[in-house]
């Protein structure tokens, strides 16, 4: 959730009047959106960027970019693993986070 209130937050949005709060009017638009997106054609090629995953916010990056788009967090590239005769195990820290809901 973290990447979406950071897009919102760059949002340039007419305020409703019906509205209570500039937050309450930001998530209407967000979930209205969403739903038009919901209701779209599958698009089986999209995928989320695999380059790398900061270790700040979780996000995901290209794999040349030098720090975060969301954070801006410096990308430290770590050594390759060591890897141990018949194990492919990935280390804990290194593997991916999974945002949950």
């Amino acid at each position: 959730t973290a990447s979406l209130h950071w897009a919102m937050l760059h949002w340039n949005i007419p305020m409703k009047s019906s509205m209570c709060c500039p937050w309450h009017n930001a998530l209407q638009v967000a979930m209205r959106l969403l739903s038009i997106r919901e209701s779209s054609p599958c698009t089986w090629k999209w995928n989320p960027l695999s380059g790398w995953q900061c270790g700040r916010c979780g996000s995901m990056n290209h794999e040349v970019s030098e720090c975060c788009d969301m954070c801006r967090e410096h990308h430290v590239k770590s050594s390759p693993d060591i890897s141990v005769a018949g194990t492919d195990a990935t280390p804990r820290s290194m593997a991916p986070r999974i945002l949950s809901l």
